[in-house]
């Protein structure tokens, strides 16, 4: 990828960002939970896809894949279990809220 790939791709992530931002968290997981499908629904081709680009052994490409369609439940319990708005316990007054980061960008190991 060039540069302008990359600056492409982030403004694109930016401006879907801000719908995205408007969604509640049960909206939010329930297209997560369309990816999921979509990525299950796949399972084969991207771990094609991952020996072709990394040269790893087809078996653990299939666990690389099932582990990033499970991580979907890990994460939502993990929200659900962490992610409590509201009040903060010791601290009268203050309230705690979450808000979207944003685009976020990431530097792997493979091209």
């Amino acid at each position: 990828f060039a540069t302008e790939h990359v600056a492409l791709a982030a403004e694109a992530a930016h401006e879907a960002s801000k719908a995205w931002a408007r969604r509640s968290r049960q909206e939010r997981f329930e297209q997560l939970l369309r990816l999921r499908s979509a990525l299950a629904g796949r399972a084969d081709e991207l771990a094609d896809a991952i020996v072709l680009e990394t040269g790893k052994l087809r078996t653990e490409a299939i666990g690389e894949v099932n582990s990033l369609i499970g991580r979907f439940d890990l994460v939502r319990t993990a929200i659900d279990k962490d992610l409590r708005e509201g009040g903060v316990p010791g601290f009268p007054g203050e309230q705690l809220r979450y808000h979207p980061l944003g685009v976020v960008g990431v530097i792997g190991p493979f091209k």
